[in-house]
């Protein structure tokens, strides 16, 4: 193994048990979460290459908004994957005497259950644009909300990624003045040749 490889390995661990050590995932984060939300940071980590701790919490910043858009979108699909039972308990309220347990038996896929909401919808003049109209409204508000979130979210994440390759550029081009400083330090004085000389 070359050197420079040992020294990208050894970063690379280094900046990995800094980073839990300071920053662990956030609380009540289940085990899966907590090695999902590490692997996100480790990408992140593996990508900018932090130089330094201030770098890490940049890292560590990035992988929380990535993860808090990820909750969000996982939380829009279990709202739309569950609409049309939250329309169907707005649009029956109160005209099924046992919603609970139609509810229950729709979600077996239960072919009693399937007949049933169907004899209930033709009973009261519904239809099925009726069930999608509730089921949208049961969820509209928060998907909005969860939507406006995560455009939130990502505008954080662009700002955050901006300002850490600004930081960088400023550092690189501080590096590069001094080093022009240094250089001109170290170059040989030349003499300068007048006429007396010739």
């Amino acid at each position: 193994m070359n050197a420079s490889l040992r020294k990208s390995n050894a970063i690379s661990t280094a900046t990995a048990s800094d980073v839990d050590q300071f920053f662990p995932p956030p609380p009540g984060f289940s085990k899966e979460d907590a090695r999902l939300f590490r692997g996100l940071r480790q990408q992140i980590l593996a990508s900018i290459e932090p130089e330094n701790f201030l770098e890490r919490i940049y890292a560590n910043e990035m992988a929380h908004l990535l993860w808090q858009i990820r909750v969000n979108q996982a939380r829009m699909e279990s709202l739309t994957a569950n609409a049309r039972e939250e329309g169907l308990v707005r649009l029956l309220s109160g005209r099924c005497a046992d919603l609970p347990n139609l509810i229950s038996g729709l979600r077996r896929r239960g072919t009693d259950a399937t007949k049933t909401l169907t004899a209930l919808l033709e009973d009261y003049g519904l239809t099925q644009v009726d069930v999608d109209a509730h089921a949208h409204a049961a969820i509209a508000g928060e998907v909005v909300n969860l939507e406006r979130d995560c455009d939130a979210k990502r505008d954080q994440f662009d700002r955050l990624v901006q300002s850490f390759e600004k930081r960088r550029f400023l550092i690189a081009e501080r590096l590069s003045r001094l080093v022009e400083i240094k250089r001109k330090e170290l170059s040989p004085i030349t003499p300068q040749v007048t006429g007396d000389d010739v």
